[in-house]
């Protein structure tokens, strides 16, 4: 590693040009992945700018109370203080945050160049281009769910399982994801509801037929859930209607989990690279590479990280999982995007490899 780490060095001090404005490497998105590849970025002497957003920098851990399952924190860690330590991180080893939104991008491909316009009407220039924005969790989009996020409303079992033990619990959905997150939750909650909108389920039988046999969950079908009601001490019920007889009842409820899928957050880079029909970004095999030279995405942004069983979908493994092998790959490829001739680029990424 010290070796390769030496050759890198040297590649980018050989490295010279007169676009003394133009970026390494640029990141867009600020969750856990983005601020892991600005560390190893940074460290290898690229000094990435991230570009972090506006509305949500952090990803998705700032709206989690206390992670639990980070290496390195036995008593625990509150999200927006992991998040936080991540900037600082970042941003010791040279990275460069801007808090502001991506609006839309060009590529040139003469010159490779890459050109991202965010909200605020700045411009800037890169070789090379991270997308890290990865996904977002689909909302049931009714009453009481943006107020009680955090407070008995959540997306992800994994993270927030264990603040529910004894007490009543509803998962919201049909596919694999719901039904795994009902028979995890059954471990803790003292009863587990899943709530579908149909009498079928995309889910695969062995899993509904596990949810079938577990004592402690109940399947309600061709329902959904109309409104999320509670108090100051968070959800305490929520009212469900029959999609088919109409009928309208109450179950009491203090955590309401919500697994109706994902949305990639990739509509900026629409045109450039391929994505595929439901809008996540297609990658060349198990790399990280695009379909455009020079631009590269991380965990969660691909049909590829969302593949993994839902135990590795949630924050913490977007940031451990795949960041290592993510991350070596894109450092000899943003080699070669800095390099001037195709013929050098191949003789240096040998030489590095």
């Amino acid at each position: 590693m010290k070796s390769c780490s030496a050759r890198l060095v040297a590649l980018v001090v050989r490295y010279s040009g007169n676009m003394s404005d133009l970026r390494d490497v640029i990141i867009v998105g600020s969750g856990p992945a983005g601020y892991t590849g600005a560390i190893y970025l940074g460290r290898a002497g690229f000094k990435p700018l991230v570009i972090a957003g506006a509305l949500t920098p952090g990803g998705q851990l700032v709206n989690t109370t206390e992670v639990e399952n980070f290496p390195g924190f036995p008593d625990g860690v509150m999200g927006p203080e992991l998040m936080d330590n991540m900037q600082r991180q970042a941003e010791k080893f040279g990275a460069e945050i801007v808090w502001d939104d991506v609006v839309s991008m060009s590529n040139n491909d003469v010159t490779g160049v890459k050109t991202v316009s965010v909200d605020q009407g700045d411009v800037f220039e890169t070789h090379a281009l991270i997308i890290a924005t990865g996904s977002e969790y689909r909302k049931l989009d009714i009453p009481g769910e943006a107020e009680y996020s955090g407070k008995g409303v959540s997306y992800c079992a994994t993270c927030d399982g264990f603040f529910f033990r004894d007490k009543p619990i509803i998962v919201v959905g049909g596919g694999d994801s719901a039904f795994t997150e009902a028979d995890f939750l059954s471990r803790f909650g003292s009863s587990v509801t899943l709530i579908h909108r149909r009498s079928e389920f995309r889910a695969s039988q062995i899993l509904v037929e596990r949810a079938q046999q577990n004592p402690k969950i109940t399947i309600v079908t061709d329902s959904v859930v109309e409104e999320i009601l509670g108090d100051d001490n968070g959800a305490q019920s929520v009212n469900i209607r029959n999609v088919i007889t109409g009928e309208t009842s109450t179950i009491a409820a203090n955590g309401i989990f919500v697994a109706i899928g994902h949305s990639p957050a990739t509509a900026f880079i629409d045109g450039i690279v391929q994505r595929d029909a439901g809008g996540y970004i297609q990658v060349d095999g198990a790399s990280t590479r695009t379909s455009t030279a020079g631009i590269f995405v991380l965990f969660k942004t691909t049909r590829f990280g969302l593949a993994f069983t839902p135990r590795f979908t949630n924050p913490i493994s977007s940031s451990c999982s795949l960041m290592f092998s993510a991350i070596l790959s894109l450092i000899p490829d943003l080699s070669y995007t800095r390099l001037s001739t195709p013929d050098t680029a191949l003789s240096e990424g040998n030489e590095f490899l």
